[in-house]
Order: structure tokens, then sequence, then C-alpha cells
């Protein structure tokens, strides 16, 4: 019985591990030639497209971007023109994963030819 208990032991460690490993690769920043997305969430500037928790919008349509630290965490918010879900948050464990995001999405807005300045 000893020799099962530890088979489920080292199966249920496993199966956490490849858990943690998952979330962590699907937090991760992906940049290419024409593009950033994470967790969902990306600019395609050669399209002049956001994708906002897969679904895809014009750059246009976005109207604000904003970042705050919720706890050790943080929360970046988008507004955007879409009268069905007019925001959109994205949660991150760091308040500093959630700057980041923030500077990174306004980057690619900016390349997408959206700067910060000119979203309203």
């Amino acid at each position: 019985m000893e020799h099962v208990s530890n088979n489920a032991g080292i199966l249920v460690f496993l199966v956490g591990a490849a858990f943690v490993c998952a979330r962590a690769i699907f937090a991760r920043s992906s940049i290419s030639q024409s593009g950033f997305s994470q967790k969902g969430f990306g600019v395609n500037w050669d399209q002049g497209t956001v994708t906002l928790d897969h679904h895809k919008f014009p750059a246009s349509a976005v109207r604000r971007v904003a970042w705050r630290q919720q706890g050790y965490g943080g929360v970046v918010t988008i507004d955007i023109d879409d009268m069905r879900r007019p925001q959109r948050s994205l949660k991150f464990r760091d308040a500093k994963q959630a700057e980041e995001f923030y500077c990174r999405f306004s980057l690619a807005m900016a390349k997408a030819g959206y700067p910060l300045s000119m979203v309203r």
C-alpha cells in the first residue's frame, strides 16, 4: 500500500509542477516583429489592431490604459470603445509585472500609431 501512496504523491507533485510551469509560460510576454502580446492581451502594430481577452479591435478603439498597485500585485485596466465590455482588466501577482505590461502595451500602441497622448 505504501508503494501506491508514493506514486500518488509523485503524480500530484508532477501535476502541480506542470500547472505552475504552464501559468509562468502563459504569463510571459511575447514580442515579435509585428506585435506584442501577453495573457490574451496584445497589440499588432503592423495591422493596427489590439487583442483584449482574445477579441480583436482596431487600435483606435482604445480610450485609456492605466495600472494601479493592488496589495502586492497590480492591475492594468484598458478602456475600449465596446458597448458589451467597455473595460478590461488584467491582474498580475507582482506590481512590477503590471507596470511592465502597461509600459509595453503603451509603447506597442505608439508603434501602432496611437500613442497614449492620442488616446482619449
